[in-house]
Parts: C-alpha cells; structure tokens; sequence
C-alpha cells in the first residue's frame, strides 16, 4: 500500500512538472524517448573530444566536458522549458575551431574559448531582448515548414554515411561499400526497426539500436568497454581558461560571426524541424515560446565555453526521441541524466 502511494506521489510530481497528460503522452513513453535520443547522441562523447584534441586540448578532460555540457544543459531545456529538446557540442563549430583557428595558427584554443564566450554573450542579448523571436517570425511559414524536411535528409544523409551506405568523402554523394560489416549490420538494423515500427512496437527506434548494438559484438564493431566504473578525468586542464586578448581585435569579429551564425541557425532549424515533427508548431508555423529555448542555448554556450568547449547547440538527434512519442521536457531530463551517469 506504501509503495503504490510513493508511484502515485511520483507520478502526481511528474504530471505537475511536464504536464503528461496534456501532451497526451506518459512517463514511460517519455524515459524511452529519452533514452533513444542520448543513444543517437552518444557519439559526440567520442567524435567531439576527438576532434577538440587537434588544437591541443586533451581528449579525456574534454570527453568529461562533453558529457557535462550535454546533461546539464538538457535537464535546463527540459525542466525550464517542457521541450523534448537536448543539447551538447556543436558538430561543425567544434571543427572550425580546432582547424581552421587553432590548428592554423590562427589563434590559440585558450583565445578561441574567449571569442566562443563573446559570441554567446551576444546570443544571450538577442534572446533576452527577442531579437531571434522577430527573425523566426520574419521567416515565411512555407519555409518554417521545409525546415522539416531538411532536417529529415539531414538525418539520413548522417545516418546513411555512419553506416557507410553513402560515401561522401569525394566531395560528391556515392554508394558506399556495401560489403563492410558496419554496413550490413545497419541495413539488418533498418529492417529490425522498420519491422518493429510496422507492429507499432513501443520503443522500437532504442529496441532497434541495442540490437544492434548487441550483434555488432561478436563482428569486432562494437567494443566492449574493459571496465563498466572509473573516476572520470580532471576537467582543471581546460576549464576557465579563456583568453580574451583577441576579443578586441577588430580582424576576429569576422569570426565571432561565424559562430553566431552557425549557431543561431542550426539552433532555429533544429528547433522548428523538430517541433513539427512533434506537432508542436501553431498554424503559422511558430514554436510558442521559442525564447526560452534559445535562451538555454545561449546560456549553454556561455557556460560552455568556461568548462572549455565551443559552442553547445540543440542538436537536431532530438528527433529520434520525439519519433519515439517523446513531447515534453521529461524526454530532455532523462538524455541529460544519461550522460551525467
């Protein structure tokens, strides 16, 4: 009797918190929408730090960053915000930074953290006073609405070059090899979704993908890890180490930009494309209260910067969880708890 009132405490406190019922969805529903969407993240705890460690900043420390800037930041989104949203490094900024600035020569990653701060500096102004809300409203609803589409022949062309189904190295689109063992895992792992969602089985995207996962043990693809527990690396070798002496030099404002564009609209596209998916959208194709979440964003990339990564952005693999019936923050704060664990 205890324990049945303790589940319905729990449920009243969580019903309270993301408003399940009005969303028409549960808890269930939003833990495994959840923890799909940290599985089509996760590889960011490898490709980011990996890709930071060309401008000299070490991959442990860095992998400990990714994975505090992706779990805090998604509990902010969820609890703040009550959207299916998560976030972490952006994927294109975190190259443009270890490459064409600091690996060039062109500025060192401690200046290049100062100049990512400064630019969410800016994203925090725009967001506070709605200056990004105006531009979102500026844009036609045609156009709102084919950032949904774009978002999905996003999803696909990463999907498919993951899996080396498209091979994209040349500069143009071609069949990848079709014979790799990675390859003929992923389209049995396509059958093994589609077939689970053609039953309209219930967490069939994350049933699909530890399958998979599974099978890919005994091929050498997946590896398995030598010990499931161990301290994490010290974090004190690239937090709060920025350097703002570029900052006022009129010839990085240029770059400053980049940063701001780059995030202002990957953050809009993945904000709208998914929301539709969500059927989250009004009937002019805006997101009400799309203020908040770029305000997290913003937040984000500022804190970001301090614990020593570039700028964190929503990342467009929200989709997979809302596909799974995630529709409220319960989705976010269950990705964000994954990654903080």
């Amino acid at each position: 009797m205890q324990q049945i009132k303790i589940e319905q405490r729990n449920k009243n406190l969580f019903e309270k918190l993301f408003k399940l019922s009005e969303n028409n969805t549960d808890i269930k529903t939003e833990i495994t929408a959840g923890t799909t969407t940290f599985m089509t993240m996760a590889y960011a705890l490898i490709v980011h730090p990996l890709i930071m460690s060309a401008s000299g900043m070490p991959i442990g420390a860095m992998t400990v960053v990714t994975a505090l800037t992706a779990g805090i930041f998604s509990i902010f989104m969820g609890t703040y915000t009550n959207l299916p949203f998560a976030l972490g490094p952006a994927m294109g900024s975190n190259a443009f930074f270890a490459y064409t600035l600091v690996a060039s020569g062109l500025t060192t990653w401690q200046e290049g953290l100062g100049l990512v701060f400064v630019s969410g500096i800016i994203f925090l102004i725009m967001s506070f006073f709605g200056f990004r809300e105006i531009v979102v409203k500026l844009l036609p609803k045609n156009l709102k609405i084919g950032i949904g589409a774009v978002v999905g022949i996003f999803l696909i062309q990463l999907g498919f070059g993951s899996a080396k189904l498209m091979d994209l190295s040349k500069g143009k689109i071609a069949i990848g090899n079709l014979k790799s063992p990675e390859t003929i895992l992923a389209i049995v792992g396509l059958f093994i979704i589609a077939a689970l969602i053609v039953r309209k089985v219930k967490g069939a995207i994350l049933i699909g993908i530890l399958l998979v996962t599974v099978l890919g043990i005994p091929l050498g693809i997946t590896k398995v890890p030598t010990s499931l527990m161990s301290l994490p690396p010290s974090i004190a070798d690239v937090s709060f180490k920025l350097d703002f002496s570029k900052v006022l030099s009129i010839k990085f404002l240029p770059i400053m930009f980049v940063f701001f564009v780059g995030d202002f609209f990957s953050t809009l596209g993945t904000l709208l494309g998914v929301s539709e998916k969500a059927g989250l959208l009004d009937k002019d194709g805006n997101l009400p209260n799309i203020q908040k979440p770029f305000l997290v964003d913003a937040i984000a990339t500022i804190v970001g910067a301090i614990l020593g990564t570039t700028v964190v952005t929503t990342y467009v693999e929200s989709a997979s969880g809302v596909a799974e019936g995630g529709r409220t923050g319960l989705t976010s704060v269950t990705t964000g708890l994954i990654f903080l664990t």
